[in-house]
């Protein structure tokens, strides 16, 4: 009678673990938001249900705790391999909020071109189907306007571009050495989890991902993306806070 013998991380060639550990790390970060957002897309349903302030306090805890675990996480694998999170790229250095702030606003470009692009195309296609595709969700997620959610949004951009930026850019780089393919990957996950807001919505996002991949890919500097997106979030939440649906 054969014994079962399940393979350690130990059997596995040092390309086949990175491979693994990447999977695990955007699994674990971003898989259930991703299948969220293609139930909110496919239902008409936001990605929350439920409006009731409570709840929305409930789930601040639960997104912070969440991107807290992923980041620790992120930590501990680059450790094996290693490495730290200054690794990627994440010193700051004289002028970055500048550099933010230009990097900031071509992505707000990059946004316009695509959204407005993808309005037309989806409209000219659709004709009235395209209304609902255009709808307008709260920035936030639904998660209101609270101390919760500006602690939030002060972790968030961390969270998004240390794994979904720079890590897995790093990764595929590594594993393909293709900067167009890195940038493909990081850009697509993003705008994945971000469909919840509509298919134009996440392709007028992924105009800005790709602004902020392709800074990471020149530089290699991730504090400036971080501040960058530090921007987007806080301009989320001061929408959110003026048109009252906190």
């Amino acid at each position: 009678m054969k014994t079962l013998r399940l393979r350690s991380l130990g059997d596995l060639s040092p390309r086949a673990v990175r491979i693994v550990e990447l999977a695990l790390v955007l699994a674990v970060s971003f898989l259930s938001a991703g299948i969220g957002s293609v139930r909110a897309l496919l239902t008409g349903h936001p990605v929350y249900p439920g409006a009731h302030y409570a709840d929305a306090s409930w789930r601040v805890v639960y997104t912070i705790s969440h991107e807290l675990a992923c980041l620790a996480l992120l930590a501990y694998v680059l450790y094996r391999q290693g490495r730290t999170l200054a690794d990627l790229g994440t010193t700051v250095v004289g002028r970055d909020a500048l550099r933010a702030a230009a990097i900031f606003l071509f992505g707000l470009v990059a946004f316009a071109l695509c959204y407005y692009r993808v309005i037309g195309a989806w409209h000219g296609a659709g004709g009235a189907a395209g209304a609902k595709a255009d709808r307008v969700v709260n920035p936030l997620a639904g998660l209101g306007v609270s101390i919760g959610s500006v602690v939030w949004v002060l972790i968030n951009p961390f969270f998004e571009e240390l794994i979904v930026r720079a890590y897995t850019m790093t990764e595929v780089l590594w594993l393909t050495q293709s900067g167009g393919l890195a940038v493909l990957v990081s850009v697509v996950i993003q705008a994945f989890y971000h469909v919840y807001q509509g298919v134009p919505a996440a392709l007028g996002h992924a105009g800005t991902f790709l602004v902020f991949s392709l800074y990471y890919l020149k530089t290699r500097r991730l504090a400036p993306v971080v501040l960058a997106h530090l921007y987007l979030d806080v301009g989320a939440l001061v929408i959110t806070a003026a048109s009252g649906s906190a």
